[in-house]
C-alpha cells in the first residue's frame, strides 16, 4: 500500500506533455534571421503552430518560422508577388515545403503533408 501512492503520483504526473511541447510559439522577429526585420514587407506577430522542438533533430521551431517567413519575403520582394510555395532548408537541416495562403495582411504556411504544422504571420507595407 504505500508503494501505491508515489506509483500513482508518478504516473500522474507521466500523462502530462512536456512544457516543450507548446502548440503555438511566439517568435521574436530577427532573432535567427537578423534582415527579416528590416525592409518591406514588415513582418511581424510571427508564430509557429504544431511544429516540433527541433527540426530535423537541429533547427528549433523560430527558425523554422523566421525561415519561412523570409522565403515569403524574399518571393515578394523578387517577383513582386506572394509565392504560393516555399522551401526551407539550413545546413544541417530541411524543413520541407510550406503552402501559403493569405488573407489580407494575414499569411499562413501549412506544411505539405502535415497540414496542422503551420507558421502564421502578417505582412504590411
Amino acid at each position: 500500500m504505500r508503494l501505491a501512492l508515489p506509483l500513482a503520483v508518478l504516473l500522474a504526473l507521466l500523462s502530462f506533455p512536456a512544457a516543450s511541447s507548446a502548440k503555438t510559439v511566439r517568435c521574436d522577429i530577427g532573432y535567427y534571421a537578423p534582415g527579416l526585420d528590416h525592409g518591406k514587407p514588415a513582418v511581424s506577430k510571427l508564430r509557429a503552430v504544431d511544429l516540433p522542438r527541433r527540426t530535423g533533430g537541429y533547427a528549433p521551431r523560430c527558425l523554422v518560422a523566421e525561415s519561412v517567413a523570409s522565403e515569403v519575403k524574399r518571393g515578394i520582394q523578387d517577383t513582386g508577388e506572394r509565392p504560393a510555395r516555399v522551401r526551407v532548408y539550413g545546413a544541417r537541416w530541411s524543413g520541407g515545403r510550406w503552402n501559403c495562403g493569405y488573407d489580407g495582411a494575414a499569411t499562413t504556411c501549412r506544411k505539405a503533408g502535415k497540414p496542422s504544422r503551420k507558421v502564421k504571420f502578417r505582412l504590411s507595407g
